[in-house]
């Protein structure tokens, strides 16, 4: 009798589990908003019997784009099916410590890849309504917080430490060309002498080479903050002479916490004020420093604006065009 029973368990497990593997699906890519009893219901099926068939738990979420099985309409999934369902994610990888976001990667996508939960995901790297960046660390496993949360934290610091420092940009052709002294500005501005510290190398005569500058935050678009705004706006415009040309940029460490922006130019005395007007409609008022000497090095140029005045017209290139007037 033992033996009977025993034979006709065995048999009923080969039929469920034989079921379970044969139980029809649809296919179905999750959409924004959609809930598993909307499937079920759209489907003609039951919550546990599509939990039951992707193996899913209490834990389980949904991901837009994810694609799951559906049963087909009035198909029970016995919970075998389930079994040999694809396994929910392991309690912690065992294995890496932390991953570095690459472009395109989802909390879903690195889960899936660790064998880890989206809520695991989340909760080690405090990611709560926060998105992922490039090159962002995550910790993948509870060992892996401190590595991630270090590495992150350094590279804010050095991001952070870029934006306060102007770049640099070093000339290539280290001649006396490419250097405007100090004592030649000095002739055409004395207070401006007392005012910069430095008057440094003109950048190489590259043509629209992207380069980078400060981020011109808190810069008005029409540069009614612009140091010399006030004096330019209240001066007699009757009579409005306008330039247009090329130009590039000189440095100064002038511009960039009291926006006082010099130019270089002829046809417009020394001290004179202007308005300079770039091709993306950004506007700053400046004073004429000097003449645009006749030197190779600016040969093809109408203007040489100082760096602080290139950010704040958010210009990302070495050589761009200004349109500039002044009153005669």
């Amino acid at each position: 009798m033992r033996r009977i029973l025993s034979l006709l368990l065995f048999f009923a497990l080969l039929n469920i589990g034989a079921y379970a593997q044969t139980v029809k699906y649809t296919m179905h890519t999750l959409e924004q908003g959609e809930t598993l009893s909307m499937l079920a219901s759209k489907y003609k099926t039951t919550v546990g019997d599509i939990m039951r068939l992707n193996g899913m738990h209490a834990q389980s979420q949904l991901v837009v784009g994810e694609k799951i099985k559906i049963p087909a309409a009035g198909k029970t999934v016995p919970p075998v099916a389930a079994e040999k369902a694809t396994p929910a994610p392991v309690a912690e990888s065992a294995g890496a410590l932390t991953h570095t976001v690459q472009q395109g990667e989802t909390l879903y996508a690195i889960s899936k890849k660790y064998g880890i939960t989206i809520d695991q995901l989340k909760q080690w790297n405090g990611l709560e309504n926060v998105g992922l960046e490039i090159g962002q660390q995550l910790a993948v496993n509870s060992k892996g917080i401190a590595a991630a949360t270090a590495a992150n934290k350094a590279a804010a610091e050095k991001k952070a430490t870029e934006v306060k420092q102007p770049a640099t940009v070093v000339a290539t052709d280290k001649t006396e060309e490419n250097t405007i002294s100090i004592d030649s500005l000095a002739k055409a501005d004395k207070e401006s002498k007392k005012k910069e510290s430095k008057v440094v190398s003109v950048p190489a005569n590259t043509k629209n080479a992207a380069i980078e500058k400060p981020a011109a935050t808190g810069i008005a678009k029409d540069g009614s903050d612009s140091f010399f705004a006030v004096d330019f706006l209240s001066e007699d415009q009757k009579k409005v002479k306008r330039i247009s040309g090329d130009a590039m940029t000189f440095k100064t460490a002038s511009g960039w916490l009291d926006k006082k922006y010099y130019v270089l130019m002829n046809g417009a005395p020394a001290g004179t004020l202007v308005k300079i007007t770039a091709e993306n409609g950004n506007s700053i008022y400046a004073k004429v420093l000097w003449k645009l000497d006749d030197m190779k090095l600016n040969q093809g140029l109408t203007f040489r604006v100082n760096e602080a005045a290139a950010a704040a017209l958010n210009i990302a290139f070495n050589k761009f065009s200004l349109n500039i007037e002044y009153h005669e």
